[in-house]
């Protein structure tokens, strides 16, 4: 977050927000998903979403500084 540093409270912010809507979104979903797909078929789909998570670091990893120096340009804020 140090890259942006004038609009990290706000992204931080955000990040915390979307990750409990998320969480709460699982938690309340999960038992009414497991009786009806069974316990296999979830752990596939977690197994494919975890999975899916991980391969998007590989573009970030490869492409981040190129990203960063791209969005350096941008007006991020309004101050």
């Amino acid at each position: 977050m140090d890259c942006y540093y004038p609009v990290a409270e706000e992204a931080i912010f955000l990040i915390v927000a979307l990750k409990n809507v998320i969480a709460f979104g699982f938690s309340y979903a999960i038992i009414p998903w497991t009786t009806s797909w069974g316990i296999a078929r979830i752990c596939g789909v977690m197994a494919g979403l975890l999975f899916g998570s991980i391969l998007l670091g590989f573009p970030l990893y490869i492409f981040g500084k190129q990203l960063r120096v791209a969005s350096a340009k941008l007006k991020l804020s309004m101050w």
